[in-house]
C-alpha cells in the first residue's frame, strides 16, 4: 500500500511543479501587461 502513496505523492508533485512552472513562466512574460509590481 506504501507504493501505492509514493505513486499518488509522485504524480501530485509532479504536476504542481508543472503548474507552478508555467505560471511562472506565464507572468515573467506577461508581467508588465498585468500591471502588478
Amino acid at each position: 500500500m506504501a507504493a501505492h502513496r509514493s505513486f499518488a505523492e509522485y504524480v501530485k508533485k509532479k504536476f504542481d511543479n508543472n503548474f507552478w512552472a508555467a505560471a511562472e513562466s506565464y507572468l515573467e512574460a506577461n508581467l508588465d501587461s498585468l500591471g502588478i509590481e
